[in-house]
């Protein structure tokens, strides 16, 4: 449309409304003014929600793409998506979920949907799609609503579906039935989990079920949660015994104390952080959501529903499946979920066992070829989205159409996915701006290695070399152990000319770093803060290709072997000693010298005949080394970890280490010391 009718497309607009019964309908707008746009719909006589980098004027809601958490949580009958300039996925998926039942979702775009290989599947999607019309087509754009029969009704008058009430009923039995008998909400977005969170916490909290116990509430972060906090203020007025814990706390200071503890968007948090509060209170309810990124993929759903399995097998799960804002079956919903891959999945079970890591194809894949193969897209980008606990739909378009970036997999002969990683090449950088970085003034965008490594490690000469970074890796579950993930990052390795070294970043986990160190990388910096939506410390891995590369790991792995132990006394003092103790794998120690009065100090200690504090010195040469040491016992790992490196009190570090005492930890102490004696060099 050269310029729009307003009186024609406020028509167009009342007409989608009237046949849409519970089902939402969709508008493509192609060109045309916003202005344009604009009086239509205030000639549509409702009130908009505009989300666009530059809102027309006169509108009284708008919101900017950049930032589509500021739509979550908004209602409308009417809402336009201005991707005139810019895909803005995730502000797709935002923008879309706001629109109620009977409601109208406009999406203004460019004349052939722009550049890129993801607004080109965006036109796919939506040219034709059921419940979808265009400005210039005729007629409805598909027949009368077919929502299908109507949810049965609540028997809970705070509910608006018999799921939500059900999903309330079994809150209430968690907090004050019988203990350990957990259970799972999971549902689709837009099925009223978070708000029967609230609905149960409110009466709680309201008829005082919990003995004046609070109720502590877990999850990624403050605002994910926020309509928690929102439906019981409605039920219950003051929530003050309503606490929100992000999992850096939780990590730092362990369970709080609380009646019931909700845990929710599970999915997105680290399986060793949900085994800790399974294991560590009687009373859990996790929800997370099983579409839309945060969902539980196959990954997570093995982790976690085999740990509970072990831990609290009486524990049940529930799911929603009515939609709370529109009618099942939605027509706008089916059509964003095929455009950002919402429901994803990796291929079958049985497909990914029964492959040969031997005669799997390893190899980098042609991102047009891969845009046009839909099965293989959704099932490589399901595997992505499996084995990442923040993934979005952005990263759907950076796979697409991301600058420097590469799609590297591991195929069956069928060419289905049975690992991927995401690759982005990094540095090369000129010297003036290496060393503006090395200096801390510069941070430029797209260079996290390289970055990271001059800026915290010291290493000037990392911006100039030529980095790949591995932004993502992931193993079909049903294919773990068998190397496949190892393979795909040595072929990723051997097929980069040119490239000095090959690095990743993540929330460090002890299955994780067992990964990398078996595929040949080195860690290279640990991150001193928790992050706060995942509780965990950053860990930066690094394996060098080139000469130069390996200098580089090489001035790394000293770095970090000089820093490590010394981080441990102080910022890193909470690290798990489990965690901390691989670690030192990566930071090498040399072996300590020590004369023969010492050594016999340090016997002595052994056998008992020496307190702790008398040796304390001699401890803190020896228990680098010794940790480092390949030959050391695990156990006596982590006892030098705790109570030498992390100077815990004698108490605390028992606790960490599941010991009975201060009389337990020296025995402990002490066969680490006898065991590390015969082989310190004389």
């Amino acid at each position: 449309m050269s310029e729009v009718d307003a009186g024609a497309l406020a028509a167009r607009i009342r007409a989608l409304r009237a046949g849409a019964g519970r089902h939402r309908r969709g508008l493509i707008v192609a060109g045309g003014s916003a202005a344009a746009l604009a009086e239509a719909l205030r000639a549509a006589g409702d009130d908009p929600l505009w989300v666009g980098s530059d809102p027309p004027a006169g509108l009284a809601r708008s919101a900017s793409p950049a930032d589509p958490r500021s739509v979550l949580g908004q209602q409308c009958d009417i809402a336009v998506l201005d991707l005139t300039d810019g895909a803005w996925p995730d502000a797709l998926g935002a923008v879309a979920g706001a629109v109620i039942g009977g409601g109208v979702l406009i999406l203004r775009v460019p004349r052939g949907w722009g550049d890129g290989r993801f607004p080109a599947r965006l036109a796919r999607v939506f040219d034709g799609a059921a419940g979808f019309a265009a400005t210039g087509d005729a007629g409805d754009p598909s027949p009368p609503s077919t929502a299908g029969p109507p949810s049965p009704p609540p028997d809970d008058p705070a509910c608006l579906t018999a799921d939500q009430a059900a999903a309330v009923r079994a809150v209430l039995e968690v907090a004050t039935g019988r203990r350990k008998r957990p259970v799972v909400l999971v549902a689709d977005r837009g099925r009223g989990k978070s708000a029967a969170l609230g609905i149960a916490a409110g009466r709680l909290l309201r008829d005082g079920a919990l003995g004046g116990r609070g109720i502590a509430l877990i999850a990624p972060s403050a605002a994910a949660v926020a309509p928690v906090f929102e439906h019981a203020r409605r039920v219950a007025g003051a929530i003050d015994g309503l606490r929100f814990v992000a999992p850096a706390e939780l990590a730092v200071t362990g369970l709080p104390e609380a009646g019931l503890i909700l845990v929710d968007e599970a999915a997105a948090l680290p399986v060793a952080l949900l085994g800790q509060v399974l294991a560590g209170h009687p009373r859990v309810v996790f929800s997370t959501t099983v579409h839309g990124y945060e969902g539980t993929g196959r990954g997570f759903a093995v982790r976690f529903t085999g740990l509970l399995d072990r831990v609290r097998p009486q524990w049940r799960r529930l799911r929603l499946d009515a939609p709370i804002r529109y009618g099942a079956g939605d027509p706008v919903e089916a059509a964003v979920f095929r455009a950002l891959l919402l429901d994803a999945r990796p291929v079958d079970d049985a497909v990914a066992a029964a492959a040969d890591p031997d005669t799997l194809r390893y190899g980098p894949l042609d991102r047009d070829a891969l845009a046009a193969d839909e099965p293989r897209l959704r099932a490589l980008f399901g595997l992505l989205v499996s084995a990442h606990y923040r993934t979005s739909p952005a990263d759907l378009e950076r796979l697409l159409d991301g600058p420097r970036v590469t799609v590297w997999a591991a195929c069956d002969r069928s060419g289905a996915p049975l690992a991927a990683a995401l690759i982005t090449d990094e540095g090369r950088l000129d010297p003036e701006l290496s060393a503006a970085i090395h200096r801390g003034g510069r941070r430029p965008a797209g260079h996290m290695l390289p970055e990271t490594l001059a800026a915290h490690l010291g290493l000037a000469e990392a911006p100039r070399l030529a980095a790949r970074r591995v932004v993502r890796i992931a193993v079909h579950p049903a294919a773990w152990g068998r190397g496949i993930g190892s393979r795909l990052l040595t072929a990723v390795a051997e097929r980069s000319p040119g490239v000095d070294y090959l690095g990743s970043a993540f929330g460090a986990t002890a299955r994780l770093l067992r990964f990398w160190d078996r595929a040949g990388f080195a860690v290279a910096r640990v991150g001193l803060t928790r992050g706060r939506s995942s509780g965990l410390h950053s860990a930066v891995v690094l394996r060098s290709l080139s000469p130069a590369g390996a200098r580089l790991v090489e001035a790394a792995r000293r770095r970090f072997a000089a820093q490590f132990a010394h981080a441990l006394a102080e910022p890193l003092r909470d690290l798990d000693p489990a965690m901390a103790a691989p670690l030192f794998g990566g930071a090498p120690a040399p072996p300590p010298r020590f004369d023969p009065g010492e050594r016999d100090e340090l016997a002595l200690f052994a056998a008992g005949r020496r307190v702790y504090g008398a040796v304390i010195d001699l401890m803190w040469r020896l228990a680098p080394w010794a940790v480092a040491d390949p030959r050391t016992a695990d156990a006596h790992r982590r006892a030098l970890v705790a109570r030498v490196l992390q100077r815990r009190p004698p108490t605390d570090a028992a606790g960490a280490l599941g010991l009975s005492g201060r009389r337990a930890l020296n025995r402990r102490l002490g066969e680490a010391v006898a065991a590390a004696l015969e082989r310190v060099p004389g």
